[in-house]
């Protein structure tokens, strides 16, 4: 017989153990052998293996003679007044299988938590409201590799060392976050290590710093909640290797970049199992069971690639005003929507809004025949609606507006119950874009309010001014109610082309990467021109760049020019 050492737990687990000890017996249990009290009832330190008292209503502290009865595989303290320090002598309690402390009003989560090696369920919502200190999130706890549930959800773990914030602890620090850049708490890479896990809630925490890459190493996780924190960065590709997750909610974040491509590898989003639904993964409060959204990515800044965390936001759940390099007026956000989301065929929901996402919408979510609510509103869309959502027959709502979508709507979308575009009548559904008449006959006349108003074909442009209906993306945005260039700078732009063999063929609006101005005192004008990335192609300079005169960068680097 092999004998295995864990000198790491030893280690950890004996000077507890002597702590422990110091508390002794203190009373003799009903069973005669040796016990101690906790919460004013005898437990046999020799006996007991498990201890129910949740709902109790009990006040006071976990006491550190609890790390006697090192028998105990099942804990449950949920739904009391339990105040004070988590005991550091809880990492006694090697043989424990199950743990639920949540709601209550405790403070630290001890690193030697990780010592609980053979945990499976480990439930601190709402059970560690702080201040924190240290590592919120203990890195030990990478070391519980046999949890399957992990809860440690509405805790604020992000706010620490605030001892001045009074009875109302949880209510101030949540303040004190929103209006100063103090609140810190990572989620340790280490989370990776837990392998098996099947649920991870880590939400409503004030958690700060990216997401990290080894959440990848999760797969077999099918439920997992990160709504409602500082989180910021780009989702790490490696989600993608999540192939059994069932709900991802990322809403109300400050996340940035691309929504990966990888994404469509999760084909089992939106696949129904009510052993995971948790209340906490909906809405404020939670939602019902049957509103419990599978994929949700609202409020955050996808297609924004630099993030001010310092910056004020316009409102609680809109921060479009705080990405660094903005959007409308800059090409710096390109975040698409990648055509594999169409492979995540069990989704019925998919909430994308408040973001700063570009491009087109993909006509691969046509092949989403599940999908009942679809809310892609205030992001930086463009392109033409895809006939393919008109084969979404099962749309329960729909929601396009504020966007920059133009061209026609499809009679194809008139496959779709007109209540499932919009059932509150509020003639939202493709406002504030730039869609162009005719309308199809099946849409009521509330619905079709507005539309060819901001109709950019051909916008009407004042002299001097030509309009380009369908120009590439560029930083300007729409110019002048569409898209107008003063014709003489235009101009200056195919000179560039004509003195220059390698540009043949292009349009003046497509050579080097551009900027123009939208503001109206200057709008249509050239204001950027870099031709850095062009890969030495420019080698002669037109005299007439001199004719630019609201050009104000110019960018010749990387060029070879004779």
């Amino acid at each position: 017989v092999t004998l295995t050492v864990n000198y790491w737990l030893i280690k950890r687990v004996t000077p507890l153990l002597l702590i422990g000890l110091a508390w002794g017996q203190d009373c003799t249990a009903s069973d005669d052998t040796p016990g101690i009290t906790l919460m004013s009832e005898c437990y046999s330190i020799e006996n007991t293996t498990a201890i129910d008292r949740s709902w109790e209503n009990l006040p006071g502290t976990i006491s550190p003679g609890i790390g006697l009865l090192t028998n105990l595989t099942y804990l449950n303290l949920c739904c009391n007044q339990l105040t004070g320090d988590i005991p550091p002598e809880i990492g006694n309690l090697i043989n424990l299988t199950y743990m639920d402390l949540h709601w209550n009003q405790l403070t630290v989560i001890p690193p030697e938590i990780g010592n609980l090696i053979n945990l499976t369920h480990l439930d601190l919502k709402m059970a560690v409201t702080g201040p924190h200190t240290g590592d919120a999130i203990p890195p030990e706890m990478g070391n519980l590799t046999s949890l399957t549930y992990l809860d440690l959800s509405d805790n604020e773990l992000g706010c620490h060392n605030y001892d001045w914030l009074g009875d109302w602890q949880t209510d101030n620090c949540n303040q004190h976050c929103d209006d100063t850049n103090e609140c810190t708490a990572a989620i340790p890479p280490e989370i990776g290590n837990l392998t098996n896990l099947e649920a991870l809630f880590l939400s409503d925490n004030h958690l700060s710093g990216e997401i990290p890459s080894s959440i990848g190493n999760l797969v077999n996780l099918k439920s997992f909640g990160l709504k409602e924190n500082d989180l910021s960065g780009s989702i790490p590709p490696e989600i993608g290797n999540l192939t059994q997750l069932h709900v991802l909610d990322l809403k109300l974040n400050q996340l940035t970049g691309d929504i990966p491509s990888t994404i469509g590898n999760m084909t089992n989003l939106g696949v129904w199992d009510a052993e995971w639904y948790n209340p906490s993964m909906g809405g404020g409060g939670g939602q019902e069971a049957d509103y419990w959204p599978a994929f949700d990515l609202s409020y955050n800044q996808l297609g924004c690639y630099e993030y001010d965390s310092e910056c004020e936001p316009s409102s609680d759940y809109n921060s479009s005003n705080c990405c660094i390099t903005h959007c409308i007026d800059t090409d710096a956000c390109t975040g698409e929507i990648p055509p594999q989301i169409g492979n995540l065929t069990d989704l019925e929901y998919v909430i994308l809004p408040f973001n700063q996402l570009t491009g087109p919408i993909p006509p691969e979510m046509g092949d989403m025949t599940s999908l009942h609510y679809l809310d892609l509103r205030y992001n930086q869309l463009n392109g033409e609606i895809p006939e393919e959502l008109g084969d979404l027959s099962n749309m329960g709502m729909m929601w396009l507006y504020s966007n920059n979508l133009r061209g026609e709507i499809p009679d194809e979308l008139c496959n779709i119950d007109v209540c499932g575009l919009d059932c509150n009548n509020s003639g939202n559904v493709f406002g504030g874009n730039y869609f162009c008449p005719p309308v199809p006959d099946c849409f009521p006349d509330y619905m079709i309010e507005g539309i060819g108003e901001y109709c950019n074909s051909y916008p009407d442009c004042p002299g001097g001014y030509t309009p380009i209906a369908d120009p590439p993306p560029i930083n300007g945005g729409h110019i002048y109610d569409g898209w107008c260039f003063y014709q003489s700078d235009l101009d200056n732009l195919q000179d560039f082309i004509d003195v220059n063999a390698s540009l043949s063929g292009e349009q003046p609006i497509e050579i080097g990467e551009q900027n123009w101005i939208n503001w109206p005192d200057s709008y249509g004008r050239l204001n950027g021109l870099d031709f850095s990335n062009e890969n030495n192609e420019i080698s002669i300079i037109p005299e007439s760049i001199g004719n630019l005169d609201e050009l104000e960068v110019v960018n010749f680097s990387n060029t070879q020019i004779t």
